[in-house]
Protein backbone atom coordinates (compact mmCIF):
# COMPACT_ATOMS: atom_id res chain seq x y z
CA UNK A 1 0.00 0.00 0.00
CA UNK A 2 1.47 3.50 -0.99
CA UNK A 3 0.31 7.12 -0.82
CA UNK A 4 1.65 9.78 -3.13
CA UNK A 5 3.80 12.89 -0.67
CA UNK A 6 4.88 15.90 -2.20
CA UNK A 7 8.98 16.27 -0.21
CA UNK A 8 11.43 18.94 -0.40
CA UNK A 9 12.96 16.71 -2.95
CA UNK A 10 9.84 16.44 -5.22
CA UNK A 11 7.28 13.35 -5.35
CA UNK A 12 7.73 10.69 -3.29
CA UNK A 13 5.50 7.77 -2.04
CA UNK A 14 4.60 6.80 1.48
CA UNK A 15 4.72 2.97 2.16
CA UNK A 16 3.37 1.00 4.61
CA UNK A 17 6.20 -1.48 5.21
CA UNK A 18 7.07 -4.44 8.13
CA UNK A 19 10.79 -4.47 8.99
CA UNK A 20 12.28 -6.57 11.59
CA UNK A 21 14.30 -5.19 14.06
CA UNK A 22 17.92 -3.58 13.25
CA UNK A 23 17.18 -4.75 9.32
CA UNK A 24 16.08 -4.59 6.41
CA UNK A 25 12.92 -5.32 4.19
CA UNK A 26 13.56 -5.33 0.00
CA UNK A 27 10.41 -3.26 -1.94
CA UNK A 28 10.73 -3.83 -5.59
CA UNK A 29 8.89 -1.23 -7.91
CA UNK A 30 8.16 -3.76 -9.93
CA UNK A 31 5.83 -5.42 -7.56
CA UNK A 32 2.02 -4.84 -8.78
CA UNK A 33 0.70 -2.88 -5.71
CA UNK A 34 -1.63 -4.15 -3.15
CA UNK A 35 -4.97 -3.25 -4.04
CA UNK A 36 -6.48 0.02 -2.30
CA UNK A 37 -7.77 -1.00 1.61
CA UNK A 38 -10.28 0.82 3.92
CA UNK A 39 -8.65 3.99 5.57
CA UNK A 40 -10.52 5.10 8.71
CA UNK A 41 -8.33 7.99 8.40
CA UNK A 42 -10.84 11.53 7.51
CA UNK A 43 -9.24 15.10 7.19
CA UNK A 44 -10.80 18.33 7.03
CA UNK A 45 -9.50 21.99 7.85
CA UNK A 46 -11.51 21.45 11.29
CA UNK A 47 -10.57 18.07 11.77
CA UNK A 48 -8.45 14.50 11.89
CA UNK A 49 -9.34 11.50 12.53
CA UNK A 50 -8.19 7.69 12.14
CA UNK A 51 -9.59 4.36 14.49
CA UNK A 52 -7.99 5.47 17.61
CA UNK A 53 -7.87 9.03 17.81
CA UNK A 54 -10.32 11.99 16.57
CA UNK A 55 -8.80 15.63 16.16
CA UNK A 56 -10.58 19.04 16.43
CA UNK A 57 -8.54 22.26 15.35
CA UNK A 58 -10.30 25.67 16.95
CA UNK A 59 -10.39 28.57 14.41
CA UNK A 60 -7.25 30.16 16.30
CA UNK A 61 -4.86 27.06 14.59
CA UNK A 62 -4.69 25.14 18.54
CA UNK A 63 -6.41 21.51 19.13
CA UNK A 64 -9.61 22.63 20.85
CA UNK A 65 -10.35 18.40 21.18
CA UNK A 66 -7.92 14.99 21.03
CA UNK A 67 -10.59 11.86 21.91
CA UNK A 68 -9.44 9.22 22.54
CA UNK A 69 -11.66 6.50 20.94
CA UNK A 70 -10.68 3.14 22.73
CA UNK A 71 -9.99 4.48 25.52
CA UNK A 72 -13.55 6.94 25.58
CA UNK A 73 -12.02 9.23 27.05
CA UNK A 74 -10.48 13.15 26.63
CA UNK A 75 -6.55 13.69 26.34
CA UNK A 76 -6.87 17.26 26.11
CA UNK A 77 -8.01 19.22 29.31
CA UNK A 78 -11.13 20.79 29.75
CA UNK A 79 -11.32 24.08 27.57
CA UNK A 80 -8.74 22.61 25.00
CA UNK A 81 -5.71 24.83 23.86
CA UNK A 82 -3.44 22.18 22.88
CA UNK A 83 -0.41 22.81 20.25
CA UNK A 84 -0.87 26.77 21.77
CA UNK A 85 2.27 28.63 20.59
CA UNK A 86 3.60 31.11 23.66
CA UNK A 87 5.78 33.93 23.04
CA UNK A 88 7.76 35.02 26.20
CA UNK A 89 9.76 38.12 27.38
CA UNK A 90 13.26 36.28 28.10
CA UNK A 91 15.77 38.58 29.64
CA UNK A 92 17.86 37.06 32.12
CA UNK A 93 19.57 38.70 34.59
CA UNK A 94 23.12 37.55 33.23
CA UNK A 95 24.94 35.03 30.80
CA UNK A 96 21.41 35.56 28.76
CA UNK A 97 22.78 32.91 26.07
CA UNK A 98 22.98 30.04 29.03
CA UNK A 99 20.70 31.43 31.34
CA UNK A 100 16.55 30.44 31.80
CA UNK A 101 15.64 32.26 34.76
CA UNK A 102 11.74 31.11 35.95
CA UNK A 103 10.94 35.42 36.31
CA UNK A 104 10.28 35.44 32.85
CA UNK A 105 6.72 33.61 33.41
CA UNK A 106 5.62 36.63 35.32
CA UNK A 107 4.79 38.20 32.00
CA UNK A 108 1.70 37.13 30.60
CA UNK A 109 2.92 35.30 26.57
CA UNK A 110 1.16 36.23 24.03
CA UNK A 111 0.09 34.13 21.03
CA UNK A 112 0.79 34.29 17.13
CA UNK A 113 -2.77 34.36 14.95
CA UNK A 114 -4.10 31.30 12.55
CA UNK A 115 -3.61 32.82 9.01
CA UNK A 116 -4.99 29.15 7.39
CA UNK A 117 -5.70 25.69 8.24
CA UNK A 118 -5.63 23.47 4.48
CA UNK A 119 -5.64 19.81 4.48
CA UNK A 120 -2.54 18.65 2.86
CA UNK A 121 -2.87 14.99 2.78
CA UNK A 122 -6.24 12.51 2.92
CA UNK A 123 -4.81 9.19 3.35
CA UNK A 124 -4.92 6.40 2.84
CA UNK A 125 -1.57 6.10 4.90
CA UNK A 126 -1.75 9.30 6.45
CA UNK A 127 -3.74 12.64 6.80
CA UNK A 128 -1.67 15.98 7.15
CA UNK A 129 -3.41 19.58 7.92
CA UNK A 130 -1.08 22.53 7.36
CA UNK A 131 -1.84 25.15 9.79
CA UNK A 132 0.45 29.00 8.97
CA UNK A 133 0.56 31.09 11.96
CA UNK A 134 2.14 34.40 12.13
CA UNK A 135 3.23 36.97 14.86
CA UNK A 136 5.01 40.53 14.83
CA UNK A 137 8.66 39.22 13.89
CA UNK A 138 8.09 35.25 13.62
CA UNK A 139 6.53 32.43 11.45
CA UNK A 140 5.05 29.33 11.52
CA UNK A 141 4.05 26.54 8.99
CA UNK A 142 3.52 23.59 10.64
CA UNK A 143 2.03 19.81 9.18
CA UNK A 144 -0.01 18.44 11.91
CA UNK A 145 -0.60 14.69 10.64
CA UNK A 146 -1.86 11.11 12.09
CA UNK A 147 -1.07 8.07 10.68
CA UNK A 148 -3.47 4.85 10.38
CA UNK A 149 -3.26 2.56 12.95
CA UNK A 150 -1.05 5.36 15.37
CA UNK A 151 -1.59 7.43 18.29
CA UNK A 152 1.52 9.29 17.36
CA UNK A 153 0.42 13.09 16.38
CA UNK A 154 3.20 14.26 14.14
CA UNK A 155 4.12 18.17 14.39
CA UNK A 156 6.36 18.84 10.98
CA UNK A 157 7.21 22.63 11.96
CA UNK A 158 8.68 25.26 10.19
CA UNK A 159 10.26 28.62 11.71
CA UNK A 160 10.96 31.75 10.30
CA UNK A 161 12.69 33.30 13.63
CA UNK A 162 13.26 37.29 13.87
CA UNK A 163 12.80 37.62 17.36
CA UNK A 164 14.73 39.59 20.01
CA UNK A 165 15.26 38.29 23.67
CA UNK A 166 11.80 36.26 23.34
CA UNK A 167 11.66 32.58 23.98
CA UNK A 168 8.43 30.29 22.20
CA UNK A 169 7.13 27.25 23.94
CA UNK A 170 4.75 25.22 23.03
CA UNK A 171 2.07 24.25 25.70
CA UNK A 172 -0.29 20.76 25.70
CA UNK A 173 -2.88 20.72 28.79
CA UNK A 174 -3.79 17.14 28.85
CA UNK A 175 -6.11 15.84 31.10
CA UNK A 176 -4.16 13.60 33.45
CA UNK A 177 -3.17 14.23 36.53
CA UNK A 178 0.24 13.43 38.59
CA UNK A 179 2.31 14.41 41.36
CA UNK A 180 5.55 13.81 39.15
CA UNK A 181 6.55 13.46 35.42
CA UNK A 182 9.40 11.11 33.58
CA UNK A 183 11.44 12.54 31.43
CA UNK A 184 13.95 10.85 29.49
CA UNK A 185 18.11 11.06 30.33
CA UNK A 186 20.73 8.79 28.84
CA UNK A 187 20.41 5.26 29.43
CA UNK A 188 17.41 5.75 31.59
CA UNK A 189 14.88 8.31 32.50
CA UNK A 190 14.14 10.79 35.64
CA UNK A 191 11.31 11.72 38.04
CA UNK A 192 10.36 15.26 38.69
CA UNK A 193 7.48 17.17 40.64
CA UNK A 194 5.07 18.74 38.67
CA UNK A 195 4.15 20.79 41.39
CA UNK A 196 6.03 23.91 43.18
CA UNK A 197 5.63 23.15 46.48
CA UNK A 198 9.10 23.46 48.00
CA UNK A 199 11.84 26.07 46.63
CA UNK A 200 13.73 23.19 45.36
CA UNK A 201 10.69 22.02 43.11
CA UNK A 202 10.23 25.86 42.24
CA UNK A 203 14.32 25.35 40.98
CA UNK A 204 13.34 22.97 38.75
CA UNK A 205 11.31 24.76 36.90
CA UNK A 206 12.32 23.91 33.92
CA UNK A 207 13.90 19.96 33.30
CA UNK A 208 16.18 18.51 30.57
CA UNK A 209 15.48 15.63 28.44
CA UNK A 210 16.33 14.08 25.60
CA UNK A 211 13.81 12.21 23.39
CA UNK A 212 10.64 12.44 25.39
CA UNK A 213 8.95 13.50 28.41
CA UNK A 214 5.43 11.87 29.93
CA UNK A 215 2.96 12.59 32.11
CA UNK A 216 1.20 9.67 33.61
CA UNK A 217 -1.40 8.05 36.10
CA UNK A 218 -1.56 4.38 36.92
CA UNK A 219 -5.08 4.19 34.21
CA UNK A 220 -3.56 6.39 31.04
CA UNK A 221 -0.88 8.88 30.14
CA UNK A 222 0.27 11.40 27.32
CA UNK A 223 3.86 11.72 26.35
CA UNK A 224 5.76 14.42 24.27
CA UNK A 225 8.36 13.49 21.82
CA UNK A 226 10.73 15.73 20.12
CA UNK A 227 13.48 15.00 17.57
CA UNK A 228 15.66 18.26 18.52
CA UNK A 229 14.34 20.31 21.57
CA UNK A 230 15.48 19.24 25.00
CA UNK A 231 14.13 22.42 27.64
CA UNK A 232 11.18 20.57 28.85
CA UNK A 233 8.29 21.81 31.87
CA UNK A 234 5.20 19.81 33.17
CA UNK A 235 3.60 21.96 35.70
CA UNK A 236 0.17 20.48 37.23
CA UNK A 237 -1.40 18.94 33.99
CA UNK A 238 -0.11 21.14 31.27
CA UNK A 239 3.17 20.09 29.06
CA UNK A 240 5.30 22.50 27.74
CA UNK A 241 8.45 21.92 25.52
CA UNK A 242 11.09 25.21 24.67
CA UNK A 243 11.16 25.58 21.15
CA UNK A 244 13.37 29.05 20.27
CA UNK A 245 15.18 31.80 22.27
CA UNK A 246 16.95 35.04 20.70
CA UNK A 247 19.52 36.32 22.97
CA UNK A 248 22.00 39.19 22.00
CA UNK A 249 25.30 38.23 23.93
CA UNK A 250 27.66 36.98 22.99
CA UNK A 251 25.82 36.62 19.33
CA UNK A 252 23.61 39.71 18.21
CA UNK A 253 21.98 37.49 15.72
CA UNK A 254 21.64 33.99 17.64
CA UNK A 255 19.37 31.80 15.68
CA UNK A 256 17.58 34.62 13.60
CA UNK A 257 17.25 32.29 11.03
CA UNK A 258 14.82 29.67 9.76
CA UNK A 259 14.53 26.14 11.80
CA UNK A 260 12.90 22.91 10.95
CA UNK A 261 11.52 20.47 13.41
CA UNK A 262 9.20 17.79 14.79
CA UNK A 263 7.97 17.08 17.92
CA UNK A 264 4.80 14.61 18.75
CA UNK A 265 2.00 14.16 20.79
CA UNK A 266 1.59 10.47 22.12
CA UNK A 267 -1.58 9.59 24.46
CA UNK A 268 -1.32 6.16 25.33
CA UNK A 269 -3.17 3.36 28.12
CA UNK A 270 -1.47 2.83 31.28
CA UNK A 271 1.48 4.39 32.77
CA UNK A 272 4.80 5.06 30.91
CA UNK A 273 6.18 2.07 31.81
CA UNK A 274 2.93 -0.04 30.16
CA UNK A 275 3.05 2.16 26.88
CA UNK A 276 4.85 2.04 23.83
CA UNK A 277 6.56 5.65 24.81
CA UNK A 278 10.37 4.80 24.55
CA UNK A 279 9.87 3.11 21.25
CA UNK A 280 7.90 5.53 19.51
CA UNK A 281 10.30 8.32 20.32
CA UNK A 282 12.77 5.90 18.76
CA UNK A 283 10.99 5.39 16.07
CA UNK A 284 10.56 9.31 15.69
CA UNK A 285 14.50 9.84 15.97
CA UNK A 286 15.48 7.43 14.35
CA UNK A 287 13.26 6.36 11.03
CA UNK A 288 13.19 4.04 8.77
CA UNK A 289 15.47 5.01 5.53
CA UNK A 290 15.17 4.31 2.53
CA UNK A 291 18.15 3.32 0.23
CA UNK A 292 17.36 3.01 -3.45
CA UNK A 293 19.30 -0.02 -5.56
CA UNK A 294 19.19 -1.39 -8.96
CA UNK A 295 17.93 -4.97 -9.01
CA UNK A 296 21.10 -7.71 -7.84
CA UNK A 297 21.77 -10.82 -5.75
CA UNK A 298 23.07 -10.97 -2.85
CA UNK A 299 24.18 -13.37 0.34
CA UNK A 300 21.13 -11.59 2.86
CA UNK A 301 17.81 -12.34 2.35
CA UNK A 302 15.23 -10.16 1.31
CA UNK A 303 13.95 -9.36 4.88
CA UNK A 304 16.26 -10.15 7.60
CA UNK A 305 17.07 -8.71 11.00
CA UNK A 306 20.99 -8.38 12.32
CA UNK A 307 20.02 -8.28 15.60
CA UNK A 308 16.80 -9.14 17.88
CA UNK A 309 16.15 -8.88 21.91
CA UNK A 310 13.39 -10.33 23.54
CA UNK A 311 13.09 -8.30 26.49
CA UNK A 312 11.19 -5.14 26.03
CA UNK A 313 12.60 -3.02 28.68
CA UNK A 314 16.40 -4.13 27.49
CA UNK A 315 17.38 -1.43 24.72
CA UNK A 316 20.32 -2.00 22.49
CA UNK A 317 21.40 1.78 22.15
CA UNK A 318 24.25 1.20 19.94
CA UNK A 319 25.97 -1.35 17.42
CA UNK A 320 29.26 -0.90 15.90
CA UNK A 321 32.90 -2.38 14.86
CA UNK A 322 35.40 -3.05 18.09
CA UNK A 323 38.06 -0.83 18.40
CA UNK A 324 40.86 -3.55 18.55
CA UNK A 325 39.30 -6.74 17.44
CA UNK A 326 37.42 -8.76 14.60
CA UNK A 327 34.14 -8.22 16.59
CA UNK A 328 30.89 -6.30 17.08
CA UNK A 329 30.09 -4.28 19.73
CA UNK A 330 26.67 -4.13 21.46
CA UNK A 331 25.72 -1.51 24.07
CA UNK A 332 22.25 -1.72 25.83
CA UNK A 333 20.77 -0.40 29.08
CA UNK A 334 17.44 -1.31 31.39
CA UNK A 335 15.45 1.66 30.28
CA UNK A 336 12.48 1.31 32.71
CA UNK A 337 13.88 1.18 36.18
CA UNK A 338 13.18 -2.83 36.63
CA UNK A 339 15.46 -5.77 36.50
CA UNK A 340 15.32 -7.44 32.86
CA UNK A 341 16.76 -10.71 31.25
CA UNK A 342 17.23 -10.39 27.91
CA UNK A 343 18.13 -13.00 25.00
CA UNK A 344 20.12 -11.42 21.98
CA UNK A 345 19.75 -13.49 18.34
CA UNK A 346 22.02 -12.29 15.70
CA UNK A 347 21.70 -13.98 12.24
CA UNK A 348 24.72 -16.00 12.49
CA UNK A 349 26.24 -17.71 15.48
CA UNK A 350 28.28 -16.62 18.01
CA UNK A 351 31.57 -18.32 18.15
CA UNK A 352 32.90 -16.14 21.63
CA UNK A 353 30.75 -13.21 23.33
CA UNK A 354 32.55 -11.25 26.77
CA UNK A 355 30.86 -8.22 28.88
CA UNK A 356 33.41 -5.40 28.36
CA UNK A 357 33.44 -2.06 30.08
CA UNK A 358 32.86 1.28 28.12
CA UNK A 359 36.10 1.13 26.78
CA UNK A 360 35.93 -2.22 25.58
CA UNK A 361 38.40 -3.79 28.28
CA UNK A 362 38.41 -6.21 30.67
CA UNK A 363 36.29 -9.13 29.09
CA UNK A 364 34.27 -11.48 31.13
CA UNK A 365 33.62 -14.42 29.19
CA UNK A 366 29.67 -15.15 28.14
CA UNK A 367 27.74 -18.41 27.71
CA UNK A 368 26.21 -18.98 23.87
CA UNK A 369 23.51 -21.10 22.33
CA UNK A 370 24.27 -21.04 18.60
CA UNK A 371 23.43 -17.46 17.39
CA UNK A 372 22.10 -16.49 21.25
CA UNK A 373 23.62 -15.10 24.20
CA UNK A 374 21.89 -14.00 27.49
CA UNK A 375 22.53 -11.20 29.88
CA UNK A 376 20.76 -10.09 32.97
CA UNK A 377 20.28 -6.17 33.73
CA UNK A 378 19.65 -4.10 36.74
CA UNK A 379 17.49 -1.60 37.02
CA UNK A 380 19.08 1.34 34.48
CA UNK A 381 22.21 -0.72 33.94
CA UNK A 382 24.54 -0.85 30.75
CA UNK A 383 25.89 -3.13 29.74
CA UNK A 384 28.82 -3.72 26.78
CA UNK A 385 28.99 -6.60 24.75
CA UNK A 386 31.69 -8.29 22.30
CA UNK A 387 30.80 -10.54 19.96
CA UNK A 388 32.70 -12.67 17.65
CA UNK A 389 30.76 -14.03 14.93
CA UNK A 390 31.38 -17.48 13.19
Amino acid sequence: LAQPVATAAGPAALVRVKTPALGHTVISRRRRPAPPAPSSLRASPERLENDLLQIEFAADGTLRRIYDRLARREVLAAGGGGNRFCLYEDRPTKFEAWNVDIFYMEKPPTHPRCVSRAVLENGPLRATVRLTLEDRRYRVVQDVSLTEGSRRIDFRTWIDWAETERSLRVCFPVNVQALEASYEVQFGHVRRPTHQNTSWDVARFEVVAHKWADLSQPDYGVALLNDSKYGHQILGNCISLHLLRSPTSPDATADRHEHTFTYALLPHPGDMAHSEVIRRAYELNAPLRAAPTGSHPGAWPATCSLLQIDAPAAIVETVKKAEDAPALIVRLYEALGTDAAATLTLPRPIRRAEEVNLLEEEPVRLRTQGRRVSVSLRPFEVKTLRLTLG
